[in-house]
């Protein structure tokens, strides 16, 4: 009984928390297994056709900092399913935060971010929508 209340405890702070982030307009995603809870911060708040530049907070699914992951990024075209040429670049800041830089889009539209995380032996994803992707400034 203790242990089920406590799960329930947790899960409302979990939530909580991440509906409060999100109204600060910076998306936070659960990843597809459930391991890792990632939120994101766009330069200049949304993506744009050109370079872009983002910072990843990553932290398990418990909200501790991940540090050490293995992450990249891939930029999808949504209506192709293709990705650009040129690599995003992921640096780790230390304490979860990642700094991500070169994510280039090509073209306006409708785009996503697939992000890959692994950790050891745990490998997670989540994907990130972007449905209109304009050219800046905004």
């Amino acid at each position: 009984m203790r242990k089920t209340i406590f799960i329930f405890i947790v899960m409302l702070v979990f939530f909580g928390e991440a509906t409060s982030l999100q109204a600060e307009e910076n998306p936070i995603q659960v990843s597809k297994k459930g391991l890792y809870r990632i939120e994101m911060a766009i330069e200049g708040q949304k993506l744009k056709v050109g370079a872009n530049r983002a910072e990843l907070v990553i932290r398990d699914i418990e909200g501790k900092p991940v540090a050490g992951a293995l992450v990249r990024i891939l930029p999808l075209i949504y209506q192709h399913g293709e990705s650009t040429l040129m690599k995003p670049r992921v640096t780790e800041k230390g304490k979860g935060h990642y700094q991500v830089e070169n994510i280039y889009i090509e073209i306006e539209g409708h785009w996503l971010l697939k992000i890959s995380m692994k950790i050891g032996d745990l490998e997670d994803e989540v994907v990130f929508d972007f449905p209109e992707v304009r050219r800046g400034p905004y």
